[in-house]
């Protein structure tokens, strides 16, 4: 009814100007037309303002004699992703994970039509498809975490920089990594100068590359004077003898050891490592081999650490190739079995004369028992342990007598029951004199 009442008067107000036009052309002076037209914009004024009252109640607006209805109303408009994202990115994100700085995420990846669902605040399998569209549009390696090289490339579209000289400086800072199921130290890792550092994320802890941490300061080929828990030490070069001083401590009044001065390494790079690879599933007793590929840019003598899992530390020191003008790899290979099912972190640490360290690893999953296929492919080993059982009361020769040789089905069966492999195929009379 009011739409009719509003449509009635404008229609009253129309025929109003459309009779003025015969009395403006019957008027006589000038001062008549005039009295005939302030009269009709009376009129008119007066129905705009009962318009303006009716369209009041009806829930619309007028600006001046200009009749506006507003727009219905409309859900608030997205924050700018160029904003947005530029402030709360100060992690790396992973599936997962929760915050403001995820929905900003989504909020920058559903603009860029990445995401086609409403951000949530949560990082899951949807959130990690985007991002991997995205990454792989930015020419990044789509992994679906958002991590470090990431962030640099939002910094840059968010106009902040993030280019970084290719100097070498390094420094050692705290890199953050990402944890879901349980909580995680930051890592010291080295940077190849401060503004890489600030790039990734990282917070700046001393200058230099970044040092092993060493139970005895003594064994760090870095660490020029150190503090021994009861006496203060030095050395002139890392592979001279150290001069201490002479004071008598007891065990109880000995501290923890600590290193007070290192030497300066100048422009000497920590060690690359470029592959390491081994199995990921082991049966127990099953030997494994672990092959590692590792560079030193100054073509030095590279050592190796490697610890199993399944016990506190193995170490091997291996040396490399003798050094040459050329850049080359050094390739080691490890060998292990684990006496008990379970999954078991590797990890090698690869380091150089001056004491730089590079670390990486991976998990075998060490099942129970071997299956073995009943394929013939017969080979020749050694079975376990010695031949010769003493009784007791009895004198046991000195040396233990290996046991004969067995040929077995296949290799397969052979590590499932721990044997030595000696040769392909059958064993001989002469497989007995390989030892």
């Amino acid at each position: 009814m009011k739409k009719h009442y509003i449509a009635a008067s404008l229609a009253a107000g129309i025929a109003l100007v459309g009779v003025s036009v015969p009395i403006l052309g019957s008027a006589e002076t000038t001062s008549d037309i005039q009295t005939q037209i302030d009269s009709l914009l009376a009129k008119i004024a007066e129905l705009t303002k009962e318009i303006d009252a009716l369209r009041m109640k009806a829930g619309e607006t007028s600006v001046g004699s200009v009749i506006a209805i507003p727009p219905a109303p409309a859900l608030p408009p997205p924050v700018s992703a160029g904003n947005r994202i530029c402030s709360v990115l100060y992690r790396n994100l992973a599936i997962g994970i929760r915050g403001d700085d995820v929905r900003g995420l989504q909020e920058f990846l559903y603009e860029k039509k990445y995401l086609s669902v409403e951000p949530t605040g949560y990082y899951g399998s949807l959130t990690t498809g985007a991002v991997n569209k995205w990454q792989a549009s930015e020419g990044i390696t789509p992994v679906g975490a958002f991590g470090p090289i990431s962030r640099d490339r939002i910094r840059l579209w968010c106009g902040g920089g993030g280019i970084c000289t290719k100097e070498y400086a390094p420094v050692c800072g705290a890199k953050p990594i990402v944890c879901i199921t349980t909580p995680c130290s930051p890592v010291p890792t080295t940077y190849e100068n401060k503004c890489m550092m600030e790039a990734d994320g990282a917070t700046y802890l001393y200058a230099g590359a970044c040092r092993a941490d060493y139970p005895n300061p003594a064994d760090d080929p870095t660490c020029q004077a150190w503090y021994d828990g009861c006496n203060s030490c030095s050395r002139e070069t890392p592979t001279s003898p150290a001069m201490c001083t002479l004071r008598a401590c007891s065990p109880e009044s000995m501290t923890k050891p600590y290193c007070t001065a290192w030497f300066d390494t100048g422009n000497n790079k920590p060690p690359v490592i470029s592959s390491f690879s081994g199995p990921t599933v082991l049966g127990t007793s099953e030997m494994g081999t672990w092959t590692v590929s590792a560079k030193d840019p100054e073509n030095g003598v590279l050592s190796y650490s490697i610890s199993w899992g399944d016990e506190n530390a193995y170490a091997t020191p291996t040396t490399g190739m003798a050094a040459d003008a050329r850049e080359f790899t050094q390739t080691t290979t490890f060998t292990h079995s684990y006496a008990s099912a379970g999954t078991y972190t590797v990890t090698i640490v690869v380091q150089d004369n001056m004491g730089l360290q590079a670390k990486t690893s991976m998990t075998v999953n060490v099942t129970g028992s071997i299956a073995c296929t009943a394929i013939y492919d017969p080979v020749c080993g050694r079975p376990a342990g010695c031949a010769n059982t003493c009784p007791p009361g009895s004198v046991c020769p000195a040396i233990c007598e290996l046991p004969e040789p067995k040929t077995y089905s296949n290799t397969c069966v052979l590590k499932s029951e721990g044997a030595t492999y000696l040769h392909e195929g059958e064993c001989t009379a002469s497989s007995g004199n390989w030892y």
